[in-house]
């Protein structure tokens, strides 16, 4: 398998998470209950009664967008380097796999 680049791999998953997070901002500030009851569709132990309907604010918005987009370019560029760690050293992986197999009592 070719290597992936950390890089593009954390760049992709930012711009997703910002795009994810845009739309979810947009549907809380247009439809705040509805968006409050699709968050407690999915969350069960989030309770909407006890939520309190905070105001929407710019800051607010892009301080919460640049910091999910940081921990998911982190996470994407973590992500690829462990996968190509990972692939580079895949022969010792499966070769101590293969003697401990081997090393089994057959069953009787």
């Amino acid at each position: 398998m070719s290597p992936i680049k950390p890089t593009r791999l954390g760049t992709a998953l930012a711009l997703t998470m910002g795009l994810i997070y845009s739309l979810s901002a947009l549907i809380l500030a247009v439809w705040p209950q509805s968006g409050l009851g699709g968050i407690s569709a999915l969350f069960s132990s989030v309770t909407v009664p006890a939520t309190e309907i905070m105001r929407f604010t710019v800051g607010a918005f892009f301080t919460g967008l640049i910091g999910s987009m940081i921990m998911s370019f982190i996470t994407g560029a973590l992500f690829g380097s462990l996968y190509n760690w990972v692939n580079r050293n895949e022969s010792a992986f499966s070769a101590s796999r293969r003697s401990a197999s081997s090393t089994r009592p057959l069953a009787t």
